[in-house]
């Protein structure tokens, strides 16, 4: 699960990617948690 690949990167993962495998992801997925996450570490 991602809650567990990026328990070390961000610690408030959205909910409707923390019980989703990678691979269960769509690329539009993985551009919107990566914006998601930047904008965690910047604030």
């Amino acid at each position: 699960m991602l809650r567990n690949s990026l328990k070390g990167i961000c610690e408030n993962l959205p909910e409707q990617f923390a019980e989703k495998r990678p691979e269960q992801l769509s690329v539009n997925d993985f551009i919107e948690l990566t914006t998601i996450i930047e904008n965690l570490k910047k604030g």
